[in-house]
């Protein structure tokens, strides 16, 4: 790393079409205001965590991913679902509500994940949790509305997702609230997450 230069944060992740991500959020658009919704940009699946690095780490994970096999998959999403926090813990972060994938989706996902934590240990990259749910983070509860939580989960445990064909995965870049590109500074607009890198899936 050169002087003076700063390492970022970074995530591998799948990203629905625009279409399927608006009607996502349409589908769910009666949720609380204080819920910490998320935008529609962005929508994402979370498969692995590389973490903080420079730019030239940046272009060497790029490469090191095109050795990646796995081929294109179908998948939908079929329903909200929910992970609870303790509201008793003082620690507890704040509940999540989230959209999940249909069976064989969630199971092509996992299986994605392990080729990519396996890949990227042997890279020398870190990957973050071994063991994943698949999911898009619709919005984050506080903790004292884990009640409300549960019964919009329960309202919205089916949705009639369209199906979309999974062919490529992104290296994305979490934005500091510091960053000129954050919506913080720019009225609320766009994303926090700014895809650099897309590397398309094969068998």
């Amino acid at each position: 790393m050169s002087k003076g230069e700063l390492k970022r944060r970074f995530f591998i992740a799948v990203y629905p079409p625009e279409h399927i991500a608006k009607a996502l959020h349409e589908a769910t658009k009666d949720i609380d205001e204080d819920w910490d919704r998320k935008s529609s940009e962005d929508y994402h699946i979370s498969l692995a965590f590389p973490g903080h690095l420079t730019m030239a780490q940046v272009e060497r994970l790029e490469e090191s991913l095109s050795e990646l096999e796995h081929a294109p998959f179908k998948i939908s999403l079929t329903g909200v679902s929910f992970h609870w926090r303790d509201p008793f813990d003082k620690n507890a972060r704040n509940h999540v509500l989230w959209a999940r994938a249909d069976n064989d989706g969630d199971n092509e996902l996992s299986d994605l994940h392990s080729k990519l934590v396996t890949l990227l240990q042997q890279k020398n990259f870190r990957h973050g949790l071994r063991d994943i749910s698949p999911h898009i983070t619709i919005a984050r509860p506080p903790p004292e509305a884990g009640d409300l939580m549960k019964e919009f989960a329960k309202a919205h445990a089916h949705i009639d997702g369209e199906e979309w064909e999974c062919d490529r995965i992104f290296i994305c870049e979490t934005l500091e609230k510091s960053d000129p590109r954050h919506p913080a500074n720019n009225n609320g607009q766009g994303s926090k997450f700014v895809k650099v890198a897309e590397i398309k899936l094969k068998r």
